[in-house]
């Protein structure tokens, strides 16, 4: 009885033990539905429902055909991180930046983008993302609040 008793016990305590002390999963880790973001989306402020909701819509590129624009944001995502974002010009000679973006270490929802000197340039928080639709909030940091590129 002590035999089994000990073969029963034994096995269930190691068990407890290494669930107990396993590692437990890396909060910056790129959420499933992520593999959408690899690619280039284009600001659809036609279908925000004012100017002024802090909500961007974004539509893949080649989606649809937007109508003649000034200035419609564009970014790039690559998913060995790298990036590109349009920047406004104002003699309307927009061009795209290259820099890097990675998941917030604090926040799997947040982007954090950095241009090619490490510099925290963008960062918006995921409210939404489908293989047709990003809806974003853009997050405007403090400087003391900045996170740093690791």
């Amino acid at each position: 009885m002590k035999t089994i008793y000990r073969n029963l016990i034994f096995p269930v305590f190691l068990f407890l033990i290494i669930t107990f002390f396993q590692k437990m999963p890396d909060s910056s880790a790129i959420p499933e539905n992520f593999q959408y973001l690899y690619q280039a989306w284009f600001n659809s402020y036609e279908e925000q429902e004012s100017r002024t909701e802090s909500i961007e819509t974004y539509r893949p590129e080649g989606l649809k055909e937007f109508p003649p624009s000034r200035f419609r944001n564009e970014y790039i995502f690559k998913e060995d991180g790298s990036c590109q974002w349009l920047v406004l010009h104002p003699a309307d000679a927009h061009y795209l930046k290259s820099g890097t973006w990675e998941v917030s270490p604090g926040d799997d929802q947040v982007i954090l983008i950095y241009d090619q000197q490490h510099n925290l340039q963008k960062s918006f928080r995921i409210i939404e993302i489908q293989k047709d639709l990003l809806r974003i909030k853009p997050i405007v940091f403090l400087p003391e609040e900045h996170p740093e590129k690791k």
